[in-house]
């Protein structure tokens, strides 16, 4: 049995998040990219264009209802769809989805409704070898204990800028099962491809070698041993029970997703001593919450895309040259989240690189 409270203190610890435990709301998830199991395969990784994996929809008070017929009627959605979907309202990449009008419709919508929202971000890559520097952070010098996730943004940067060879450096060693007679070397092989890369913060740069020449001069790596070999992320539940775990006081309603289930249920979690079952699946025509959670997912799957895939400049530049309606939109998400985000930071979680946490920053800030 998994305690809320060891949740809650880490959020506490890492975070400087309180009260967690008394927030009493509804949550309602949609996700998108889940892949089920993250592996190497045959050489190569399974999924070759990784996109974020995202959980996460729209929360309200607990017990709130709402009818979107009326939203649906105003989209002129299509009489066959039996539910509102992303797909319903907008397609093709962000430049093309932020000319929907549906889709500010629906944002407005939400707006005007005071709905919040929330997700979780998980990069797959960037969760599957941050363990090479766990591994070592217990022995690194307080100095860079300081700056662990700088450091980790920096591995991840340089082993992505050289995928192919990353990819078979960690395929030959079965990572994340490394013999321990291999730790010294492995440590060496990520060095050199770190050194390979062009440096673009020598403090960062040099601070990832020194971390993993300590790595090489350990007789142990305790994350990155003894774990199911080839396997970056075994399956995506840990996110949805951390979701759990983090407000234990609140109902969390997922789209049905059936493995999802099966290990939720397998591992019961408790709150303050008693079983905490604070979670249903339902399918997503049963609510109309789940349905907005489908759009709103749906969009920010495409900007997070977008944004990951362009520089600050680009994205500068863009945001610079769109029409009213692609600025709307953007204005429109903008608001949403920094209204969730001053309700509740928690509302939002990332597991992703450091220089990932800004793009969107990068694309809905305002310009002048």
């Amino acid at each position: 049995m998994i305690a809320a409270e060891e949740t809650l203190r880490c959020r506490e610890t890492v975070n400087g998040l309180t009260g967690l435990g008394d927030i009493s709301k509804d949550f309602y998830y949609d996700e998108t990219n889940n892949y089920r199991k993250f592996h190497f395969k045959s050489g190569r990784l399974n999924i070759e264009d990784v996109g974020e994996f995202l959980l996460g929809g729209v929360v309200v008070d607990k017990g709130r209802s709402i009818d979107i017929s009326e939203l649906k009627k105003e989209i002129r959605l299509d009489k066959t769809a039996n539910e509102l979907k992303f797909k319903h309202v907008a397609k093709g990449s962000l430049p093309d989805v932020l000319k929907s009008k549906k889709i500010k419709s629906v944002l407005e919508f939400l707006v005007n409704e005071r709905i919040d929202v929330h997700f979780q971000r998980v990069n797959s890559f960037y969760w599957g070898i941050v363990d090479i520097i766990e591994s070592v952070l217990s022995n690194l010098p307080n100095e860079l204990k300081l700056c662990h996730w700088g450091i980790k943004d920096y591995l991840y940067n340089a082993l992505t800028t050289d995928i192919e060879n990353t990819v078979n450096m960690l395929h030959t060693y079965n990572y994340p099962d490394i013999d321990s007679s291999k730790i010294s070397k492995f440590y060496d092989d990520v060095s050199c491809i770190v050194k390979r890369t062009t440096s673009t913060n020598k403090y960062l740069h040099e601070s990832l070698l020194y971390a993993l020449q300590i790595g090489g001069n350990q007789d142990e790596a305790v994350f990155i041993q003894d774990e199911e070999k080839l396997i970056l992320v075994d399956n995506y539940s840990p996110f949805y029970r951390d979701r759990l775990l983090t407000f234990p006081a609140s109902n969390h309603y997922l789209d049905m997703e059936e493995n999802i289930k099966t290990s939720l249920d397998l591992t019961l979690n408790s709150f303050q001593g008693a079983p905490l079952l604070n979670y249903k699946f339902l399918n997503s025509h049963e609510s109309d919450w789940i349905q907005l959670s489908d759009v709103i997912i749906g969009l920010t799957a495409k900007i997070i895309n977008y944004c990951n895939r362009l520089s600050e400049s680009e994205l500068i530049s863009f945001r610079r040259n769109i029409g009213n309606t692609e600025s709307r939109i953007l204005d429109l998400v903008e608001e949403l989240i920094t209204r969730s985000h001053d309700e509740c930071r928690a509302y939002f979680h990332n597991v992703v690189p450091l220089s990932h946490l800004e793009v969107l920053g990068n694309l809905l800030r305002k310009l002048n």
